[in-house]
């Protein structure tokens, strides 16, 4: 069943004399497994903008994908301010779109994400903008000269 068969392994141990190699599918499939978490954490912090194409949509949220290797989890409490009954009122599966970063867990291999955090953090960003000074009247500046 397995002539053939195209795999990875780790080579563990050589004997020459025997000529006799020991290769380890496991040991090949942890290091594997380290590279991925380092991969994930690499260049990924809380707060970072990153798109990503929602793959299923699940009650408690929406999974993503941002890399072939890597996947987070929109949680339906972190996709708007509103409660959320219709999830496709959100986002589509297949769709890609932004998402914020607010939780990397690489021992667990979790990402959380949220659109709801992008959408605050442009509202924290338009509210400056907002704030211009209004025009002074003419009549109100006589008034603060007579003042002094």
């Amino acid at each position: 069943q397995f002539l053939g068969l195209v795999a990875s392994f780790v080579i563990v141990k050589i004997n020459h004399k025997r000529k006799n190699i020991v290769v380890s599918r496991r040991d090949f499939l942890e290091l594997e497994k380290e590279h991925l978490k380092s991969k994930m954490v690499q260049g990924l912090t809380v707060g970072q903008l990153v798109k990503g194409t929602v793959l299923k949509a699940n009650p408690f949220g929406f999974f993503v994908e941002l890399d072939k290797d890597i996947h987070g989890l929109a949680h339906i409490s972190e996709l708007s301010k509103k409660p959320v009954k219709d999830m496709t009122e959100v986002a589509k599966v297949g769709e890609t779109r932004d998402f914020m970063i607010v939780s990397v867990e690489p021992e667990q291999h979790r990402l959380g994400l949220s659109i709801k955090a992008l959408t605050e953090k442009e509202k924290e960003n338009e509210k400056p903008a907002e704030k211009k000074a209004k025009p002074v009247e003419e009549d109100e500046m006589d008034k603060k000269a007579d003042e002094k």
